[in-house]
């Protein structure tokens, strides 16, 4: 029996009216989500059957990086931040895992066309952006009274 849950739909639209993780609780740079949801695994079981539905699906981009954290969260990395949509300095999802040493991982998802390559944020553009906000972040506790 297949374990993963599946809801029968007449269109797709419908599933984007519902959340396609759960949300936790608010932290400093976004959103700490939890499971996915029903939606999600839909959205799943239509990719796996038919890959070109990933450039329709990408038409909706919150929609798309709520999908993209629950892939995180279902890979097991212990914490996975949805970043707000606006002044998130390029990073969608922030996934961290614990263990012998920290990982974290600053996911940046981009829409495209089928027929077109996209190339990788460079990693030094994006490790420039967090010492950015690490410097002015650090800047405004040292100017407060």
């Amino acid at each position: 029996m297949d374990s993963m849950p599946t809801v029968e739909i007449w269109n797709e639209d419908v599933l984007l009216w519902f959340p396609m993780v759960t949300s936790l609780r608010s932290v400093s740079e976004g959103t700490l989500i939890g499971k996915p949801t029903v939606p999600w695994f839909e959205l799943q079981r239509q990719l796996i059957n038919d890959a070109d539905f990933l450039f329709w699906f990408a038409q909706y981009p919150r929609k798309f990086e709520e999908f993209i954290a629950g892939m995180y969260h279902l890979d097991g990395w212990t914490d996975v931040i949805l970043t707000p949509q606006s002044g998130d300095y390029g990073r969608d999802v922030i996934a961290t895992t614990y263990g012998s040493c920290a990982v974290r991982v600053l996911d940046s998802v981009k829409k495209d066309m089928k027929d077109r390559i996209r190339y990788r944020l460079d990693t030094r553009e994006i490790v420039s952006r967090e010492e950015y906000i690490r410097r002015v972040s650090a800047k405004k506790e040292n100017s407060q009274p």
